[in-house]
C-alpha cells in the first residue's frame, strides 16, 4: 500500500504537468545544458518560420518509427535517435503555439487568430500525450534506462503508471475560456458616464489637470469598479476550477502544485511566509523612503525626456545602454532585430497590454512581445525583456525538456535594468541619468515588495476561499494593509475597504504564484547590483555568468552556484537590508563614469558615435562573432 502511494504520488506529479499546459503558455522557460552553438546567420527569420510547420501525418510517422524501435530487442541508437526525432517534432509544434500566440496576442478579438491559438495548444497538448502513451511501451523494457537518461531521472517509472483517459480535459476546456474571458475584457476600453460626461481611462488623463483632486479619485473609483466586476467574477471561477484540478492531483491548492511541479521551488510554505513578513516589515519602510527621495529630486520631470519617442529612437537607445555591458549583449540584441524577433507596438484596438518574452525551442532562441505604454517604461521594458531573451539563446534543451525556474529568469532580466540603469550617463545628460538610474533602483526594490504582496494575497485567496467580487476586493485592501503600503488605491465603500484595480494583474489569471519570482529574482538582482558599484567588471562578469552558465537547478542551488545570497536565511535578509540603506539614489553620476572608463580600458565599449568601419580603422579589436553579425 505505502509503495502504491508513492508511485501514485509520482502519477499525479506527470498529470500535474498536462493540467497546466495551457495555463502555462505564454511563461517563457529558462534552462540550458550547454551553451547555444547555433550558426545565427543561416537560422530562418521570424517570417519565414510562419510557413515552417509540422503536419499531424509527419507526426504520426516519426512515432510510429518509435514504437517499432521500443518493441525491437538491442535497438538503444535506434530508440534514442527517434526519441530525439519526436522531441523535435514537439518544438515545431510548439512553435506553432508561439506564432499562433503572437498573432492573437496582437488582437484578442480576431475570431480566427483565437481558433487557431486553441487549436495550436490542442495540438501540442496531444502531441506530447501521444508521446508519453508510445513511451510508456518502453517503460517496463531495457529501454527504461535510455528514456531515463533523455527525459530525466524516474521518467520511465512514472511513465508505466501514465494513462491518458485520466487527464482533466474538461477542466482544461474551462480553463482556455475562462482565460479568452479575461484577456477580452483586459482589451476592453472601460467607459462610464457620470453627471452626463462619459469617461474613459484616456480622457481622465487627458482632462486631469482640469479637474479637482475629489473630482479625479471619484471618476477613478468608478472607472476601476466597472472595470473590476467581470474580471473578478472570471478569477473566482478559475480558482474554483484550479482548486478542482489541484485536489485531484493530490495537493491542498494551485499554489502547492504550481510550487512543486511548475516552478520547481526549492523552498517551502512556511518559508514563503517568513520571507513575506521580512518584506513588510524591513523592506517597505527602505522602499517608502526611496520613493520620497524620486519625489523630492522630481524624477518624473527628467524622465519625460523619454516620452514621445519611437520605437527605433527606444530600440537605439537599449543598445547604446547594453554596448556599456557586455559585448555580447550587443550580438544577441542584433540578432534578435536582424531575424525579427520582435514585435513592439503602441497599444491598439484589442493588442494585449504587457510584455513576454517566450522561448522558440526549434530555433534556440526567443520571440520578444511588447505593447507600449510611453517613454521611460517603454525602454525599461525593452531591457528587461531582453534579458529573458538572451538568456533563452543559451538554452539548448527541447520545449518538452525546459524548465520554468521563474525565481531564476527573472534575475536576467531585472539585473539588466539595474546594469544598463547604472551607465546612463553613457547614453543621457547627467540631470536624465542620475534620474533613470534612481528610478530604475526603486522599481526593482518595488518588484521585491509587490510579488511578497501579490503571492500573500494569492495565497489569502486559495487558504479562504472568498465568496463574492467583494470579498476579493476586500482581501486586497487587507493585505496591502498588512504590509503598510498602497500599490494600488483602495477606497472607503459601504461594503467596508476596497481595491479593484488588482484585477490588472494578469499574472494572477494566467500564471498562479507566478508573481512571487518577481520578489526573490529582484533580491538577488538588487544583489548584484550593489556588489557592482564597488566592483564595476566583477558585477557585469557576475551578470553574465548567471547568464551564459544557466542550468535548470532550484533558485538556492543557483544562488550558491553565483556565491549570492537567499532570502531565506537570516544572514541574506540582512546582508540586504544593510546594502540598501547603504545607498544613496543621488549619488552616483561620478561613480558611474569613473567604472565605465574602467570598463573601456579592458573591455572597449562600444560607443554610438563611432561606426565599426571607424573601429576596424583603429585598430581597435572587435569579437569575430559581432564582426559577421553587425553592419
Amino acid at each position: 500500500s505505502g509503495s502504491m502511494q508513492t508511485k501514485k504520488s509520482i502519477w499525479y506529479r506527470l498529470t500535474a504537468l498536462f493540467a497546466v499546459i495551457t495555463l502555462m503558455f505564454g511563461v517563457p522557460a529558462y534552462a540550458a545544458d550547454t551553451a547555444n552553438t547555433t550558426n545565427m546567420a543561416n537560422t530562418p527569420n521570424y517570417a519565414q518560420r510562419m510557413t515552417q510547420t509540422i503536419t499531424q501525418a509527419e507526426y504520426n510517422r516519426d512515432l510510429r518509427i518509435l514504437e517499432r524501435a521500443l518493441r525491437t530487442q538491442n535497438n538503444d541508437a535506434a530508440v534514442r535517435a527517434a526519441i530525439e526525432t519526436v522531441l523535435a517534432d514537439i518544438d515545431a509544434f510548439s512553435t506553432m503555439q508561439v506564432v499562433t500566440q503572437n498573432v492573437y496576442n496582437r488582437d484578442v478579438n480576431n475570431t480566427v487568430a483565437v481558433t487557431q491559438t486553441q487549436q495550436a495548444a490542442d495540438a501540442y497538448t496531444q502531441a506530447v500525450t501521444d508521446f508519453y502513451t508510445v513511451l510508456k511501451v518502453g517503460a517496463n523494457t531495457p529501454y527504461a534506462a535510455t528514456i531515463d537518461a533523455i527525459l530525466g531521472a524516474d521518467a520511465s517509472e512514472s511513465l508505466r503508471y501514465f494513462d491518458a483517459s485520466m487527464l482533466d480535459t474538461e477542466s482544461s476546456d474551462a480553463e482556455k475560456n475562462l482565460l479568452y474571458q479575461y484577456d477580452q475584457l483586459a482589451a476592453q476600453n472601460t467607459t462610464v458616464t457620470i453627471d452626463g460626461k462619459t469617461w474613459t481611462w484616456e480622457t481622465l488623463t487627458e482632462k486631469q489637470n482640469e479637474l479637482s483632486d475629489k473630482q479625479i479619485a471619484n471618476i477613478y473609483r468608478q472607472l476601476a469598479q466597472t472595470a473590476n466586476q467581470p474580471k473578478a467574477e472570471v478569477y473566482a471561477q478559475l480558482v474554483e476550477n484550479r482548486t478542482k484540478q489541484a485536489k485531484a492531483a493530490g495537493y491542498d491548492n494551485v499554489l502547492a502544485q504550481m510550487n512543486e511541479t511548475v516552478y520547481l521551488r526549492d523552498f517551502n510554505a512556511e518559508d514563503i511566509e517568513a520571507y513575506c513578513a521580512y518584506v513588510a516589515e524591513e523592506i517597505v519602510p527602505i522602499y517608502t523612503e526611496w520613493k520620497a527621495v524620486l519625489q523630492q529630486e522630481d524624477a518624473q520631470t527628467q524622465l519625460e525626456a523619454l516620452a514621445g519617442r519611437s520605437t527605433a529612437e527606444t530600440m537605439d537607445f537599449a543598445k547604446s545602454l547594453l554596448s556599456q555591458i557586455d559585448w555580447k549583449l550587443v550580438q544577441n540584441y542584433e540578432y534578435m532585430r536582424s531575424h525579427g524577433l520582435y514585435d513592439i507596438s503602441d497599444p491598439l484596438p484589442g493588442r494585449t497590454t504587457g510584455a513576454y518574452t517566450i522561448g522558440m525551442s526549434q530555433y534556440q532562441d526567443a520571440f520578444l512581445f511588447q505593447t507600449k505604454v510611453g517613454g521611460y517604461w517603454d525602454l525599461r521594458t525593452l531591457l528587461h525583456e531582453f534579458g529573458h531573451f538572451s538568456a533563452e539563446l543559451e538554452n539548448t534543451n527541447p520545449a518538452l525538456l525546459s524548465t520554468s525556474i521563474l525565481d531564476v529568469a527573472e534575475i536576467h532580466s531585472q539585473a539588466l535594468e539595474l546594469l544598463t540603469a547604472q551607465q546612463a550617463n553613457q547614453v543621457f545628460s547627467a540631470d536624465l541619468a542620475e534620474a533613470y538610474r534612481a528610478a530604475a533602483a526603486v522599481d526593482i526594490l518595488e518588484s521585491v515588495v509587490m510579488g511578497a504582496l501579490v503571492y500573500s494575497f494569492e495565497d489569502a485567496v486559495y487558504q479562504t476561499q472568498p465568496k463574492t467580487v467583494t470579498e476579493y476586493n476586500q482581501l486586497f485592501a487587507k493585505v496591502q494593509d498588512d504590509f503598510g503600503v498602497e500599490m494600488y488605491p483602495s477606497f472607503e465603500t459601504e461594503n467596508g475597504k476596497e481595491c479593484f484595480d488588482w484585477v490588472d494583474i494578469a499574472h494572477i489569471f494566467h500564471t498562479p504564484g507566478y508573481y512571487l519570482s518577481y520578489s526573490t529574482s529582484a533580491f538577488a538582482a538588487l544583489d548584484i547590483w550593489m556588489y557592482a558599484q564597488q566592483d564595476w567588471q566583477g558585477g557585469v562578469d557576475l551578470y553574465m555568468q548567471a547568464v551564459e552558465d544557466y542550468v535548470d537547478i532550484p533558485y538556492q542551488e543557483f544562488l550558491q552556484y553565483l556565491e549570492l545570497d537567499s532570502p531565506f536565511t537570516t544572514a541574506g535578509r540582512e546582508n540586504l537590508v544593510s546594502g540598501l540603506e547603504a545607498v544613496t539614489l543621488y549619488d552616483a553620476t561620478q561613480q558611474a563614469s569613473t567604472q565605465t572608463t574602467q570598463t573601456t580600458q579592458t573591455n572597449t565599449a562600444y560607443d554610438e558615435s563611432m561606426t565599426y568601419d571607424m573601429l576596424r580603422q583603429q585598430d581597435i579589436q572587435i569579437p569575430q562573432e559581432i564582426d559577421t553579425v553587425l553592419p
